[in-house]
């Protein structure tokens, strides 16, 4: 990088059956205080603070691997409950999605079920395939439908097989994003100036 010294990231690679290296994806959306401290390259203080965390650099690329036989996306843990992160791929050719996740340091607790849950709803958004593969579970392949197809509970050992197909459906949010709830956001504001304006004008009357 500029000035020296290096940038650490958060990585997968793509190996094709050969074993060669067929791409690298870097997280773009890294966890707060876990990967890295927010706003620490704006102010120094910050960058003091010290809470045990990593220092990564967030990547910038929509990687699309060319897959065999389709392209696809990887996102990296919970990058896969941020729906218009996902929808990028998805406008930059991904035909599926793989979620590579480490939920170790859930435990036993509601977390990798509900990260699970979440990472289904980007299927029924986005309209097509997860395979999502987490170190102590939940594993599992979905349809478009967000319907689980095979799956490997919390804590067991396995491997998960199934087909999944190349797919991308015309879906409302794959093609306008989140346009539906920012004009829900601006009639909530419009309500709440015309409710404020409304109670001024009583009170002056």
């Amino acid at each position: 990088r500029a000035g020296g010294g290096y940038e650490s990231y958060n990585s997968c690679l793509y190996l094709t059956r050969e074993g060669a290296e067929g791409g690298e994806y870097r997280k773009i959306q890294l966890v707060p205080f876990g990967e890295r401290l927010p706003l620490h390259d704006r102010f120094g203080w910050i960058a003091d603070l010290d809470f045990g965390e990593a220092d990564f650099a967030s990547g910038r690329d929509y990687t699309v691997f060319p897959g065999d036989p389709a392209p696809f996306s990887a996102n990296i843990c919970f990058e896969a409950i941020f729906p218009d992160l996902c929808r990028r791929f998805v406008l930059e050719g991904a035909t599926y999605l793989v979620n590579l996740t480490n939920d170790a340091w859930f435990g036993e607790t509601a977390a990798p079920y509900q990260h699970a849950e979440m990472a289904r709803f980007r299927c029924v958004e986005l309209g097509l395939y997860l395979v999502r593969a987490a170190n102590t579970g939940i594993s599992l392949i979905a349809d478009p439908f967000g319907r689980v197809i095979e799956s490997l509970p919390l804590l067991e050992r396995g491997v998960v097989v199934g087909e999944i197909h190349a797919t991308r459906l015309s879906t409302f949010y794959r093609r306008y994003g989140d346009w539906f709830p920012r004009v829900e956001l601006f009639l909530v504001a419009a309500a709440l100036v015309a409710s404020l304006r409304w109670r001024r004008g009583g009170r002056n009357q």
